[in-house]
């Protein structure tokens, strides 16, 4: 199953150990506010090499939205794997990135 989901990235790395590709993408997740945690714990999702690519070029933190696939982790969990990255642009960084009228 494929969904699409905007989070906030904070980095990414990706890897090539003898022909095994792949990336790391690091994401806020949602406020918490328990007895024993607070805060916004961050999310290590798994991620199509190529993905890094995708999100250069942005200033970090930053919005994307992300297509991933929804696997089945260890004890029946939900894992996310992402197959692609877009950012998410503000509208004061949609005036930037539009060229100047003369």
């Amino acid at each position: 199953m494929e969904i699409s989901m905007q989070v906030i990235v904070t980095a990414a790395k990706r890897y090539d150990f003898d022909g095994n590709k792949g990336a790391q993408v690091y994401t806020l997740g949602d406020m918490i506010e328990e007895d024993d945690r607070i805060g916004c714990p961050v999310m290590k999702l798994t991620a199509e090499y190529g993905v890094v690519d995708n999100l250069r070029g942005v200033k970090f933190p930053a919005k994307f939205d992300l297509k991933c696939n929804v696997q089945v982790g260890a004890k029946d969990s939900m894992k996310y794997h992402v197959m692609s990255a877009m950012p998410v642009l503000s509208g004061q960084q949609e005036k930037a990135s539009q060229p100047a009228k003369a």
